[in-house]
């Protein structure tokens, strides 16, 4: 007869051996990054590449994000694109996403920062914000070719 033995140790958040070894004891959700190395958008709809950091692991979780692109002033310029990361692969190129963005038709300045977040949504991770810059000649709505 065989008897499994199970050998288990609680440790404290307080504890010194925790606080040392904090990352192989937390378990952190995935993190996304962007891939694409352009920050400048030409055209109403485009694609962008993004990437689990990552593979599932015991101290990576799974993570829902959300994506988007906002103006200087906070307000929503395009769609929302969800991206769950949940890729378990040791190989890189099975843990890219590629994303389709819609932007709402408008005027878009070339001079002024528009930011795609990144909102993980379970609260977890702080929302990342990425600079980009609109350049689209003839967007919708300056000049009415198609009336």
């Amino acid at each position: 007869m065989v008897v499994s033995l199970i050998r288990y140790r609680h440790l404290r958040n307080d504890n010194k051996e925790y606080l040392r070894n904090r990352n192989e004891y937390d378990v952190k959700p995935m993190e996304l990054n962007i891939l694409s190395t352009g920050r400048k958008i030409s055209n109403m709809i485009f694609n962008l590449s993004l990437y689990q950091s990552e593979m599932l692991s015991v101290n990576r979780e799974a993570a829902n994000f959300l994506l988007y692109f906002v103006d200087e002033y906070g307000e929503k310029i395009s769609d929302e694109v969800r991206i769950i990361a949940d890729k378990n692969t040791d190989n890189e190129q099975d843990r890219v996403f590629n994303v389709i963005f819609n932007l709402k038709a408008g005027k878009y300045d070339n001079k002024k920062a528009y930011k795609l977040v990144i909102y993980e949504e379970s609260g977890q991770i702080l929302p990342k914000k990425i600079e980009f810059a609109i350049d689209i000649p003839f967007a919708t709505g300056e000049y009415d070719f198609f009336s």
